[in-house]
């Protein structure tokens, strides 16, 4: 049977920083948030012009303009 070696040579500095822009980035969650935040607003303010209600983008409310919520009235 033929043995299968496998090499990796990296740089131990650059691997070191990039780990560390990594985990900087993934520190503050602020940014992914706002991107979010920001989503959501402009998918709310396009439903509300385009008179659709939440259920054509979430199945899951489909129920909720007739009353009900997860099949049961309030």
């Amino acid at each position: 049977m033929t043995g299968v070696t496998l090499k990796i040579n990296f740089e131990t500095a650059a691997l070191r920083q990039a780990l560390e822009r990594l985990q900087r980035q993934a520190e503050s969650l602020r940014p992914a948030l706002l991107a979010i935040g920001e989503y959501l607003l402009e998918a709310t303010e396009d439903r509300f012009a385009e008179q659709v209600y939440p259920a054509n983008v979430f199945p899951a409310y489909a129920g909720m303009n007739r009353g009900l919520v997860n099949g049961f009235n309030d």
